[in-house]
């Protein structure tokens, strides 16, 4: 006689039904999202550096003869790293000098640039020695016939290769020699964004003389 084993039926899994199919997570979605943020942040930081290091002014083409009335001498002299447009303007130095000069200054870059200054306070300026500026000519290719001119000075917002005219009073309350400049301090904005650069001017101003003519 043969005995044969019977085994009860295996019991269903609780909570029947058809047994549950776990999805891929989506795990690239997030990487793709932070390399995309990653991304941006090092755009931003390079476009930043970028315009905290903008200086877009060349001296301009424009010339408008040395200062008058102070017997001014005009020189074209070849010095270091010097446009070849810029003249040399020598000035006898005394107590009490005052005199204008202009230049030319143009916008080199791609984009808009505002300048809302030139120079700097008169706080800020050397004892008996002060440089301000007195007027602008907004854009030198216009033409007076067609309504350009030397205005006051404002906030001027010059286009890609726009050139504008600058004239600048200096006054001598001490007596200064041996004193020259040929840049001149300028605060502007570009994309919302203030510069301070300072900007080559066209021409160089030479003050000379000695302590004894004072």
């Amino acid at each position: 006689m043969v005995e044969t084993s019977v085994r009860s039926p295996t019991a269903p899994p609780s909570g029947g039904g058809t047994p549950a199919v776990r999805k891929p997570r989506r795990r690239w979605l997030l990487w793709l999202v932070l390399g995309l943020l990653a991304a941006l942040i090092a755009v931003a930081a390079t476009g930043g550096i970028l315009v905290a290091n903008y200086q877009p002014f060349h001296a301009g083409f424009k010339q408008y003869g040395p200062p008058k009335g102070v017997g001014a001498t005009a020189l074209q002299i070849d010095w270091l790293d010097a446009p070849p447009n810029v003249w040399t303007y020598r000035i006898p130095s005394y107590k009490g000098l005052t005199f204008t000069y202009r230049f030319s200054i143009w916008n080199h870059g791609p984009v808009p640039i505002t300048i809302t200054r030139f120079g700097i306070p008169k706080s800020e300026q050397v004892d008996g020695l002060t440089v301000v500026p007195v007027a602008i000519y907004p854009d030198v290719y216009k033409a007076p016939s067609v309504g350009g001119g030397w205005a006051p000075v404002r906030p001027l917002t010059l286009q890609p290769r726009q050139m504008a005219g600058v004239e600048m009073r200096v006054i001598l309350t001490k007596c200064w020699s041996d004193v020259k400049w040929n840049r001149v301090p300028v605060t502007f904005t570009v994309y919302g964004i203030e510069r301070h650069v300072f900007a080559p001017m066209n021409v160089q101003i030479d003050l000379v003389g000695s302590k004894t003519d004072c």
